[in-house]
């Protein structure tokens, strides 16, 4: 477990919003692409344990307010109350199983986006809420929940963490 402001994960965040940005549009299925950084605070939540997740979606959060081209603050409290809820119910469930870490993945993913979408709908002049883009939320979750084995794999490389979470180890 790291350290939310060491160098290795602060720079793995810039590396995912710039790959987010930069790599990821080459993927996209029509106007559909995954969001590589909101699997970190999934990975966060699932490998390194409850205390980890809200800081890391609060980094998350802000480095994506700051580098999107959206009003400020409001996929940050998305990722905020979502990432509690993530918290909440990934204390009860088994962390082994890739069928449970995709479908999380799926849920996080489409419950941050359609909030950013509702707060985005009821603080601004703009009317976002439409069957388009909850389409459009829809599918970006599918596609980015389809993207969890690869990404955990490359992230435990990444931070040197080992893909089975232990037990509790009492006698060490």
């Amino acid at each position: 477990m790291h350290r939310v402001l060491s160098a290795r994960v602060i720079g793995y965040l810039i590396l995912l919003t710039v790959i987010d940005f930069t790599i990821l549009p080459l993927f996209r299925i029509g106007s559909v692409q995954p969001i590589l950084a909101y699997l970190l605070v999934l990975y966060v939540t699932f490998q390194w344990g409850w205390q980890k997740t809200v800081p890391i979606a609060l980094a998350v959060g802000l480095v994506r307010d700051l580098t999107g081209g959206q009003y400020f603050g409001f996929e940050t409290v998305a990722l905020l109350y979502n990432s509690i809820l993530l918290d909440l119910v990934a204390r009860h469930i088994g962390r082994d199983s890739w069928l449970l870490k995709i479908s999380a993945a799926f849920f996080f993913i489409f419950c941050v986006q359609m909030l950013h979408i509702i707060l985005l709908s009821i603080f601004t002049q703009l009317t976002y809420v439409s069957w388009y883009w909850c389409g459009q939320t829809l599918a970006s979750a599918m596609y980015t929940a389809l993207t969890v084995p690869i990404f955990f794999y490359f992230t435990a490389r990444w931070f040197g963490d080992r893909m089975i979470m232990k037990q509790y180890e009492l006698f060490q």
